[in-house]
């Protein structure tokens, strides 16, 4: 009786010693994702994305050890996949180990709690399963996305011109033109897939699809 006693408590403790949530110490970096690579697997995160040379920004790898929360309801935060993590959402980074301390910084995520999308005057850019593309503005290349990629185009940086914009993607293997399209207004969500690509007012969700 003793023993089952023993093991109902260790029982508990272990339940109460599983994380239910993000740590609850100051995030290392709070930014928004700006660029996806590698399948999602490398992200960019900056304090401050409309400049390039102010602020925290930090190269993010994440594996399988990764802990990554939904936390746009605080009182309800719960694990989520990594296909989440898409270009334009805020997000709490918890470093895992050393970081190289290079401009961005570069470092292993332990957790890593998302917000809601930012609010922010960008062309946030998601390819989900298509080849690598080019993204031209007003005619002029303005961003390389490969498969499962990601980036964010700020109208306040240098080289791009003020709105409206004329949005063209083409494949990079053939030069076949996937979108020609007006956008007057940011922030804006631009999906590539696999055949076609669409420029939408909501953020992009849902999960990464494999690169052909």
């Amino acid at each position: 009786m003793l023993r089952l006693l023993a093991l109902g408590v260790l029982v508990v403790a272990a339940a109460c010693g599983a994380s239910a949530g993000p740590p609850t110490k100051t995030a290392d970096l709070v930014g928004v994702i700006t660029r996806s690579t590698n399948g999602g697997k490398t992200i960019l995160v900056e304090e401050i994305p409309t400049d390039p040379s102010r602020g925290g920004k930090a190269s993010v790898t994440i594996d399988a050890d990764t802990r990554i929360w939904d936390t746009i309801d605080p009182s309800k935060a719960f694990r989520i996949e990594a296909s989440r993590l898409t270009v334009g959402i805020t997000a709490r980074v918890w470093f895992d180990g050393p970081v190289a301390t290079s401009y961005p910084l570069q470092g292993k995520a332990a957790d890593i709690a998302i917000g809601p999308a930012a609010a922010m005057r960008l062309l946030q850019i998601l390819s989900k399963g298509s080849t690598s593309v080019i993204v031209r503005v007003n005619g002029a290349e303005a961003a390389r996305v490969p498969c499962n990629g990601g980036v964010a185009l700020d109208p306040s940086t240098a080289g791009l011109p003020a709105l409206p914009w004329n949005i063209e993607v083409v494949r990079e293997s053939d030069g076949v033109r996937l979108l020609d399209q007006s956008v007057s207004d940011l922030p804006r969500w631009l999906l590539v897939q696999q055949d076609l690509a669409g420029v939408s007012a909501s953020p992009i969700l849902g999960p990464f699809v494999p690169c052909r």
